[in-house]
């Protein structure tokens, strides 16, 4: 599965922050609206912890090839 290139360390840590900066990466690179929404709606279906490990799954750090 392709992933989002975008390194969330350093990011604000606040949750909308985190989605936000997820979404208008993606969205920039081209990804399916339906795959962002998915990891969107899957990222806020439960705790912080589960949004964090969501989002990490669906991005690569800008730096890895």
């Amino acid at each position: 599965m392709k992933k989002v290139k975008l390194t969330l360390a350093g990011l604000d840590g606040n949750a909308f922050c985190l989605l936000g900066a997820f979404k208008n990466t993606a969205e920039k690179l081209g990804f399916e609206k339906k795959f962002i929404d998915t990891v969107l709606t899957n990222a806020t279906s439960s705790d912080y912890n589960n949004l964090l490990y969501v989002l990490a799954c669906a991005c690569e750090d800008e730096d890895e090839d």
